[in-house]
């Protein structure tokens, strides 16, 4: 009882900037652990409490998305470009949406664009990694991996995108580097993914450049 009261009073102590990004962290951890129908009233609670913070918003029309549903995501997503730092999140949304769709050109355009508006946007970074390497763009991957660095990507993040790059370039060293260095904890799925396709890339699986519709 005396637990509970405790909890009660230190979330009501926290600030409505504090609560939002208690439920914005949990309902992405949710997600990332593949549980989008918990993560959604998570992330639906940050946006809630505070509806001008472009990236909550953002965040969860691309889980509605991906949820399937398309008019509650279409109706947030326009909503992004007129809240502050909305233009680059945009992007970002439009970017993720052409590269599930296999418009990589397209995608390119749009995560190139949101990367520059902000480039603490890592999420942007890596997806044009990725989009560059899947369009055989093995030298403009490279440049976005530094650049990428130079804004400060975090290290684990960037250790897998090396070698992802690295696979891409017929660097099979620099690739298996990559592999090995994770380590055995479980990764975030985008960068389990992109372990996944530098795997993919140094056995000859991928056809590259990948077709587009």
């Amino acid at each position: 009882m005396e637990s509970a009261l405790t909890a009660d009073s230190t979330l009501a102590s926290l600030t409505r900037a504090d609560r939002a990004q208690l439920h914005f962290n949990y309902g992405v951890a949710l997600r990332q652990a593949g549980h989008m129908e918990d993560a959604l009233p998570e992330l639906e609670a940050a946006a809630r409490i505070d509806s001008t913070n472009a990236h909550y918003v953002r965040t969860l029309g691309d889980a509605e998305l991906v949820a399937g549903r398309t008019r509650e995501a279409d109706s947030l997503l326009a909503r992004v470009p007129r809240l502050v730092g909305g233009e680059a999140e945009s992007d970002l949304s439009e970017g993720f949406r052409a590269a599930r769709s296999g418009h990589l050109a397209q995608a390119e355009r749009s995560l190139l664009a949101a990367a520059l508006a902000n480039d603490r946007l890592f999420g942007a970074w890596g997806a044009l990694i990725m989009v560059q390497v899947l369009r055989n763009e093995n030298a403009d991957a490279e440049r976005t991996l530094h650049r990428a660095a130079d804004a400060g990507m975090p290290r684990l993040s960037l250790a897998i995108y090396d070698g992802l790059v690295g696979a891409a370039r017929g660097d099979r060293f620099r690739a298996e580097r990559s592999l090995a260095g994770r380590g055995t904890a479980p990764l975030d799925p985008d960068l389990a993914r992109r372990s996944a396709l530098t795997r993919a890339i140094v056995r000859g699986e991928v056809r590259r450049p990948l077709p587009e519709p």
